[in-house]
């Protein structure tokens, strides 16, 4: 049963391995252009400035309070860095 699976497994890896075909192409041929660096700098830091998300994480900035369910069925505040 054992030379049965390793025969189907290899058959199937060389018909897996044989439909491969490693042919890349590109169409648009974009050259490389300098960039000055002023025209970077201001490119990172419009890519660097927080947007409409951290705007909304914001809103939940603070100190959070975590609560613990005790064995009587109440909740109390917990300020401990423990789970």
């Amino acid at each position: 049963m054992k030379k049965l699976l390793f025969a189907a497994s290899l058959a199937f890896l060389f018909v897996a391995c044989d439909k491969v075909k490693m042919d890349v192409k590109t169409t648009k041929s974009e050259e490389w252009k300098p960039v000055d660096s002023a025209t970077a700098t201001k490119a990172w830091m419009d890519y660097a400035t927080p947007g409409e998300m951290h705007k909304m994480l914001a809103k939940s900035d603070g100190a959070w309070i975590r609560r613990k369910h005790n064995v009587d069925g109440k909740w109390k505040k917990t300020n401990d860095k423990h789970f």
